[in-house]
């Protein structure tokens, strides 16, 4: 409503900019969280600094589309609730920081933009990344835990340790494993490239999101397709 909007631009919302930092924490609290009270947003930057913000989603479907995204100063978006929560983002900013679910909330990340972005090592978040063309570069912590979709023509992962099996879907892409990483998982993509890393195959642990020939699979080897694999 118009009061509500009004609210927000005191407190928390200006220019099209949702902040959620020591001055306004009071907003996003445990005890209190924020909810939204439209199903769908839209908004210019939503920037956390510093707290653990909480957002409180109900059962219901939540879709939050952010033109940039700001994680900062180990800042944590915890997203509370029983429903989905949806983000769509053309691109992250700073990236020192978390996104967490509590409660059964589930979490997937759109990235729609083209820019390049290296996630900080500190970031992680649960849930389905899909990416449209970025290259994206993963940190030591996995950066995402569910499985990864991208049409971009790259994606790294540097020195990724990953804790859950995974599934990366990258038709058109050559996916670098670099600098120690260890994938858990499989892997669909163009091309493959391994420096000073290792692959060990296992069937993806979250559904995978797309349709396969079959359902089941004997062994998680049927999971990976690749046109070359190249190690060094």
């Amino acid at each position: 409503t118009e009061a509500e909007l009004e609210l927000l631009k005191k407190y928390y919302y200006k220019d099209g900019v949702l902040t959620m930092n020591s001055m306004t924490q009071e907003m996003f609290t445990p005890t209190e969280p924020f909810s939204f009270s439209e199903s769908e947003v839209h908004i210019r930057e939503l920037t956390v600094d510093g707290i653990n913000a909480v957002i409180d989603i109900g059962d219901s479907d939540q879709v939050v589309r952010a033109d940039r995204v700001n994680l900062q100063n180990g800042a944590t978006l915890t997203i509370k609730g029983a429903g989905s929560f949806k983000l769509y983002t053309k691109n992250f900013g700073m990236t020192n920081g978390e996104i967490t679910a509590a409660d059964k909330a589930s979490i997937e990340t759109y990235l729609d933009g083209k820019e390049a972005i290296t996630f900080d090592d500190t970031f992680k978040a649960p849930g389905l990344l899909y990416v449209r063309a970025a290259h994206v570069t993963l940190p030591t912590t996995g950066g995402f835990e569910g499985n990864i979709i991208t049409g971009a023509k790259r994606l790294t992962l540097n020195g990724v340790d990953n804790k859950t099996k995974q599934l990366i879907l990258a038709p058109k892409a050559t996916v670098s494993l670099k600098n120690n990483t260890v994938f858990n998982g499989a892997i669909i993509a163009k091309n493959v490239y391994m420096e000073e890393s290792t692959l060990i195959f296992a069937k993806p642990e979250d559904q995978i999101p797309i349709p396969l020939a079959v359902e089941q699979f004997d062994t998680p080897i049927q999971l990976v397709q690749v046109g070359n694999v190249a190690t060094k």
